[in-house]
């Protein structure tokens, strides 16, 4: 009979303790494609870890409760979410949204940046910013929306040059880079007006250099 009643006791005893006890699945999605964010970290004062391919991670044993947490990812921006256990296996879904802007950088000369070179970049939704150069390093636009660009980069006595750039995020914190050479200009035309007020006609002009 004692050992029936220990058992007993026992038995209550684990009862209670997977009692309140849940699984919880967060999952975590793109919130433009919908798609799974697979490397995403999740973190708060009960649980931490990384999704998986499904975007998810699968915490067990979780006591009921209500537990606020963050959601990290590369190319994304900090996703907050909050899951309620109360006695019962849970899902929730956290959508994040992608980093809406990246900047650009831009290297124009060679070995040595050119100075006074004035870039213009233009792209979607009316973007049109112009900028000149004079940075030793180079120069850059700050926070320029996620898409494909055009630039133009014209200096006096210098070739001028077009190009095409996507803006986008590239992981690490690390910005588009652009490299141009702009190609001096060796030539130019040189206009003779021969007579006054007007023009001779049949004079030779003979130029040698």
């Amino acid at each position: 009979m004692k050992k029936i009643y220990s058992l007993f006791i026992c038995l209550l005893i684990a009862a209670g303790a997977a009692f309140g006890q849940s699984t919880v699945t967060l999952r975590v999605l793109d919130s433009g494609s919908n798609d799974p964010v697979e490397g995403a970290t999740i973190q708060s004062i009960s649980f931490n870890g990384q999704t998986n391919a499904l975007g998810e991670i699968v915490i067990n044993n979780v006591p009921d409760g209500i537990y606020d947490f963050t959601v990290t990812a590369e190319c994304y921006s900090l996703g907050l979410g909050s899951v309620t256990v109360a006695g019962a296996d849970v899902v929730d879904e956290t959508a994040i949204d992608p980093e809406p802007t990246n900047n650009v950088f831009f290297f124009v000369g060679s070995p040595f940046t050119l100075s006074g070179a004035t870039i213009n970049l233009t792209g979607p939704n009316g973007y049109d910013e112009s900028i000149v150069t004079g940075a030793i390093l180079g120069d850059l636009f700050e926070n320029v929306p996620i898409g494909d660009y055009n630039y133009t980069i014209t200096l006096d006595c210098y070739e001028t040059v077009t190009g095409t750039v996507t803006v986008e995020c590239l992981g690490g914190g690390q910005g588009v880079s652009v490299f141009e050479n702009p190609q001096e200009i060796t030539s130019n035309n040189v206009f003779f007006f021969v007579g006054s007020p007007f023009t001779l006609a049949g004079a030779t002009v003979n130029m040698t250099g």
